[in-house]
């Protein structure tokens, strides 16, 4: 189930701090100064109903014990547009020459599954895995072997920061390569 929140009114509507929009997806409600959290997931609309009268309930018994000011308070996802980024790959053939593909990329998407998707080799089967000398081959973007290494000659802001695992997959390489599975555009 998924339950989409179509309207907004009353006091909730008016309220300083309230962040809920028309189509945002209920995933919780917690009730203030108690740690009871009600998970609302893949719940239908009558349990979901249910669950936050439990919630308003429980809140209701927090403030007369003084352990709460009777608030529950709502978690929802929410779906948003993200950005669209340019991304020119260089494709260098086995003669030596090369081509420039230029493909669109949304804001969030892993460099690996990116070229993937788009149909742009990355993998050369010959390659020798960085987990695993004696063998080649890929590890299906686990972020262990570094045959999916990627030199980025621009745009290196647009990228998400190295972490400690790329570090070493990379060490000893220029600062330009990126192991594709664990760069996010």
């Amino acid at each position: 189930g998924l339950v989409l929140i179509s309207n907004v009114f009353g006091a909730a509507s008016k309220a300083v701090d309230c962040v809920l929009q028309v189509g945002d997806v209920l995933t919780g409600v917690s009730v203030e100064g108690t740690d009871k959290r009600y998970r609302l997931t893949a719940l239908d609309y009558d349990r979901t109903v249910e669950d936050i009268g439990s919630a308003k309930q429980e809140a209701a018994k927090a403030a007369k014990d003084g352990r709460g000011n009777g608030a529950i308070r709502f978690e929802a996802d929410r779906l948003v547009e993200r950005a669209t980024i340019k991304v020119e790959v260089v494709e260098t053939r086995a003669d030596g020459s090369s081509s420039i593909r230029s493909i669109d990329a949304l804001a969030g998407e892993n460099l690996r599954r990116l070229l993937q998707r788009k149909g742009i080799k990355i993998y050369n089967p010959k390659s020798k895995r960085f987990d695993m000398p004696y063998a080649t081959g890929d590890c299906a973007g686990e972020g262990l072997c570094g045959t999916c290494l990627v030199k980025v000659e621009e745009g290196m802001e647009v990228l998400s920061p190295r972490e400690p695992l790329e570090d070493m997959i990379t060490r000893g390489r220029p600062l330009s390569w990126r192991a594709s599975c664990r760069t996010v555009v």
